[in-house]
């Protein structure tokens, strides 16, 4: 849906079916397909819906068509280093090359842009760089498509501005003032009909599972891929058991390093107690993992100390002195959290690996299955740390324009849920980022605390994004739909 468009959803979250009775009041709907020859788009979505896994799929007729591929270039921007990083990366591809001297299209692909080291703020004037480097005609030819978490991307709409004006097709016709409709779209949440479907792939019956999550309070968690993935879990074991999506995530991570290791903890029980690592003991290693690679801004983790390590693996420029290496993450978790959690040995470091929780990356590195899953379970090993030692990890900027890493801002707002005093810091100097907390996770007294300092703030026009996007926040904040629209009128009139 084009960002900014009210989607159209059922009372339960659920997007109305658009070839239903209700097809009109979704006319704005796009399939990706009728996106993909724009010149210039940028797919946003909320965390875990499915942005990375659509754009994977769909690009499979590229990859398998042999006249297809050379039209095919994907970047995956959580492992992009630096500006000069990325700019390697497009010399040294023959697909990037051989389409320069060619005569045919291409479609770029740049997923994550808000998820990697380089920050996405610091990433697009130089991407603004290279494609106005690029001979007018060849630019002509070139159909870029980033993916981009929604609130991340309404920072740089001066940037998208930019990108927009270079790769129109009409360019050259077209006054650099001239405003165009932005090319900026929302992934939708899933059908109705869509989730039956997953119900019944599962084998399990969809009218007692829509009636149980009803009456659990959890149909909007339904109505996303991953989410959806763990809510059926829960159901075919008997009982959904989470009431919000963090005990949802945090449900699943637990039921996943216990799964690991059930079989062999049932077949050798008197070796259990000493070979075979505690469920628990796997959860704090899972912990300790993602409290690293998160504020290190990593993909993954290298598990074998002997084989040469790729540069996309652990690593900061902070702690360059040390080995890109597993051994390592115990030394880096000792400088920036300091015992705030359990301690966990080398050892419990690659049995975590081993679940189900991380994916094999290829070359001995593995990381996280999902990152908003990364961002879940550091949020819980941070919530023991002091706020002096979370301010220079999560802030950032002078004393007057100090903010939330853009990165870090979906982990710091799990993280505010359990440390109040971090939730204080947050909302004295980024108070946006407080919209990401789950409504019942939020006091009545922060909800007027909150919604009165984004009045300020949009009072002096320094509301950070766009109001369809604050009317969700609001929304998410526990503000009723009705009440939401009020205060957006006054905001905007």
């Amino acid at each position: 849906m084009p960002l900014g468009v009210a989607i159209s959803t059922e009372p339960s979250g659920f997007l109305l079916d658009p070839k239903g009775f209700f097809q009109s009041a979704s006319g704005s709907l796009k399939m990706l397909d009728e996106l993909w020859d724009f010149p210039f788009v940028v797919l946003c979505g909320e965390p875990a819906s499915g942005k990375s896994t659509i754009l994977e799929l769909y690009s499979q007729s590229f990859k398998q068509h042999p006249d297809k591929v050379r039209q095919f270039l994907s970047i995956d921007f959580r492992i992009v280093l630096d500006a000069a990083d990325f700019r390697e990366q497009l010399d040294r591809s023959e697909i990037w090359q051989q389409w320069r001297l060619g005569d045919y299209p291409l479609h770029v692909v740049i997923d994550g842009v808000d998820e990697g080291v380089l920050k996405i703020g610091d990433f697009l004037p130089k991407l603004v760089q290279i494609l106005r480097e690029l001979d007018p005609e060849v630019r002509r030819r070139l159909h870029l498509k980033l993916a981009c978490r929604t609130l991340e991307w309404t920072r740089y709409q001066e940037s998208e501005r930019q990108i927009a004006l270079l790769l129109t097709r009409n360019t050259l016709d077209t006054a650099e003032d001239e405003s165009t409709e932005r090319p900026v779209y929302t992934l939708c949440p899933l059908t109705r009909c869509a989730i039956s479907l997953a119900v019944q792939e599962s084998e399990l019956d969809p009218e007692n599972f829509f009636t149980t999550i009803l009456e659990t309070g959890v149909a909007e968690l339904a109505a996303y891929p991953f989410t959806l993935k763990m809510l059926l879990r829960e159901f075919a074991s008997g009982q959904i058991h989470s009431q919000t999506r963090r005990m949802l995530y945090e449900g699943y991570a637990r039921a996943l390093c216990y799964e690991s290791y059930e079989r062999l903890r049932t077949a050798l029980p008197a070796l259990s107690a000493y070979l075979i690592p505690h469920s628990e003991r796997l959860f704090d290693a899972a912990e300790l993992l993602a409290a690293v690679m998160i504020v290190t801004g990593r993909d993954s983790v290298q598990l074998n100390s002997d084989e040469q390590t790729p540069k996309t693996c652990l690593l900061r420029r902070l702690y360059s002195s040390l080995p890109e290496r597993l051994g390592d993450i115990l030394r880096v978790a000792e400088r920036i959290d300091a015992g705030a959690g359990p301690k966990v040995s080398q050892s419990e470091l690659q049995s975590a690996l081993g679940t189900a929780i991380f994916t094999d990356r290829g070359s001995d590195c593995f990381g996280f299955v999902h990152r908003t899953m990364a961002e879940c379970l550091s949020a819980r090993r941070y919530a023991g740390m002091e706020l002096r030692r979370l301010r220079p990890l999560f802030f950032q900027g002078p004393a007057a324009e100090r903010h939330v890493v853009p990165q870090l801002a979906q982990t710091a707002s799990w993280l505010c849920e359990d440390h109040p005093q971090f939730f204080e810091a947050v909302l004295e100097c980024d108070v946006e980022v407080l919209l990401r907390i789950e409504a019942s996770r939020i006091s009545d007294n922060h909800r007027e605390r909150i919604v009165t300092l984004l009045l300020q703030r949009a009072k002096s026009g320094k509301l950070g994004f766009d109001p369809p996007l604050y009317l969700a926040g609001l929304k998410y904040a526990g503000l009723s739909q009705q009440l939401s629209r009020v205060l957006l009128h006054y905001l905007t009139s």
